[in-house]
């Protein structure tokens, strides 16, 4: 009913990665959570200027789009 779309790919040195998932009218907590804000923390801690944190947030869907330079 609300499909979870997971891809991955390593191309030239680079990761590609992605979730989507179709929104859900159930809201599992009120006060929302810090998982987002860690993910961008630990980003910058250990790939600092080597990659892209995209996040749509559109009408039907949560989008969140990882690309990662793995060479120096």
């Amino acid at each position: 009913k609300n499909p979870l779309l997971i891809t991955m790919k390593i191309e030239t040195g680079k990761l590609f990665f992605q979730v989507m998932n179709k929104k859900s009218d159930f809201n599992k907590d009120i006060t929302g959570g810090i998982g987002l804000l860690n993910v961008q923390r630990r980003l910058d801690l250990i790939y600092k200027n080597n990659y892209c944190f995209e996040i749509d947030n559109a009408a039907e869907n949560y989008t969140s789009t990882l690309h990662i330079n793995l060479q120096d």
